[in-house]
């Protein structure tokens, strides 16, 4: 497995982030801090998608379609949230 890339919003975290994972790993991953370009790259196998509650079905809706996705914890913050992750065609 290769990390080949770090996502975040706060791009102040990417210095320190990437030198960790190169150091542990000795490949210096990318950076991005758009969820939508990297879950849209065809040389991703897997993401890990560490959030908050709150935010898990957010990430993933719209690209559920694009092969298979498997959430841990909740799937939704409430209901809306539900809908629009079966509206996107996930299997939950």
């Amino acid at each position: 497995m290769t990390i080949k890339t770090l996502c975040d919003t706060d791009e102040l975290l990417f210095e320190s982030r990437s030198k960790i994972v190169a150091e542990k790993t000795g490949i210096k991953p990318l950076t991005e801090w758009d969820i939508h370009k990297v879950l849209d790259n065809k040389e991703i196998d897997a993401v890990s998608i560490a959030v908050p509650n709150h935010w898990h079905a957010l990430q993933p809706s719209g690209h559920v379609r694009q092969g298979n996705m498997y959430i841990l914890k909740s799937r939704s913050h409430n209901i809306w949230e539900g809908r629009k992750m079966v509206d996107s065609g996930a299997e939950i």
